[in-house]
């Protein structure tokens, strides 16, 4: 399978945010942070205003046949505008406490932030994901870079661990999942 990585065109937005539905289509997380009616139309509608804010920010990268999406973005990027909190608070509806109480409790930041990566479900285990993480750590953004990253899925953590990552932080609410904050270290360059 061919693996090339490159940075998202804006008229692949659209796509790219359908894989991110796709991928996190059954996750507990959002599942648990987005009202059950309308859940998908949902949650592809915050993906893409994520990806939009993502695009004018930082970066949005995808695999060549648009199979794979990750944006990661700058720690001097600025917070959504108000429109585009607004917009997304709507999304979450009355989940949308649940969301705030879990970013109150992020408890550093780093260079870079790997917002998002995803793998659309009948091409996630052959190597997609590694191949868009190596990319974007190796290609994308400056070596001696920190990157911090959020995974609710005890599942991922060991993976991401393969690329120099180690959780910092584990944030349980009363009642949902629990997410993992994890930190990558700064790589000297060669």
């Amino acid at each position: 399978m061919n693996f090339t990585v490159k940075l998202a065109h804006p008229d692949q937005l659209e796509a790219a945010a359908e894989v991110l539905a796709d991928a996190f289509d059954s996750s507990e997380w959002t599942r648990w942070i987005i009202p059950a009616e309308g859940y998908r139309d949902r949650l592809f509608k915050l993906q893409l205003l994520y990806l939009t804010h993502a695009m004018d920010h930082g970066l949005v990268l995808v695999d060549n046949q648009l199979r794979a999406v990750a944006a990661l973005m700058p720690a001097s990027a600025p917070d959504p505008s108000i429109a585009l909190q607004e917009q997304m608070a709507a999304l979450h509806g009355d989940r949308l406490a649940r969301l705030e109480a879990h970013l109150d409790s992020v408890p550093f930041t780093a260079d870079w932030t790997l917002s998002t990566i995803g793998v659309k479900a009948e091409h996630q285990a052959q190597g997609l994901g590694s191949a868009l993480l190596t990319a974007a750590l190796h290609d994308f953004i400056p070596i001696d870079s920190s990157v911090t990253l959020e995974t609710s899925d005890a599942g991922n953590v060991r993976f991401y661990e393969n690329f120099g990552f180690a959780v910092v932080d584990k944030f349980k609410p009363k009642e949902g999942p629990s997410t993992f904050t994890m930190f990558r270290e700064p790589r000297a360059a060669n």
